[in-house]
């Protein structure tokens, strides 16, 4: 204390105790006009008090760091939805309603792409998709295409062609016309009625020119 009051630092909560045996606490500094040690203005309190203050501030500091500990845990148990304590992949048991057989369950536990038809794409008719766990992310993903074999053609050139149209919102050449959301396995106008929708626009007006 002699030394940071040397130094012209401030000594704070020093106990200071009266001739009359009363005690406070309050924040001692070096008067360098008068050469002594005084107290600071507005620093002295009582013991209780400032024992009252230090208990607040513990208090705030505890909530703070509780609130952190809160936090980080909630977003621990946001990334642990898919995965275990250990970093294992967790069991799936199904995937947009289409339930896992034992074997799918077994291959999507060791990281493998697991195949999934009839899956209900957004206008309500069936696809089918590949489901893979992300390492990187951390969580399963949807493919297109068997994420195992880029080389491997998806079971359905056409399933990729209605999801695109269906779910991305994406245009297919021959059926770009069409008005109703394609079909499962559909590249093309299923009937003579989404024909003729689809030829309807090429046809233009060739009116002769008048004379």
């Amino acid at each position: 204390e002699q030394d940071m009051l040397r130094a012209g630092l401030p000594v704070r909560d020093k106990l200071i105790e009266r001739n009359d045996g009363r005690k406070f606490v309050t924040t001692l500094q070096v008067n360098v006009e008068q050469r002594g040690v005084e107290f600071v203005p507005g620093t002295g309190r009582s013991p209780r008090t400032a024992q009252t203050q230090e208990a607040k501030g513990d208090t705030s500091k505890s909530q703070a760091q509780g609130g952190e500990n809160a936090a980080q845990t909630k977003k621990e148990q946001r990334r642990n939805t898919w995965m275990n304590e250990d970093g294992s992949i967790r069991p799936i048991s199904k995937w947009s309603g289409v339930n896992f057989t034992d074997k799918q369950k077994a291959d999507y536990v060791a990281g493998k792409a697991v195949k999934l038809e009839n899956v209900t794409d957004k206008q309500g008719f069936h696809a089918t998709m590949y489901i893979k766990f992300n390492p990187e992310k951390g969580r399963p993903y949807r493919y297109e295409t068997n994420p195992d074999n880029a080389q491997q053609v998806a079971p359905s050139n056409e399933s990729r062609t209605q999801v695109a149209v269906n779910n991305e919102g994406k245009t297919n050449e021959a059926t770009k016309n069409l008005k109703e959301p394609l079909q499962k396995g559909q590249t093309a106008p299923k009937d003579d009625r989404q024909q003729q929708q689809q030829e309807k626009p090429k046809k233009k007006n060739n009116k002769g020119m008048k004379m």
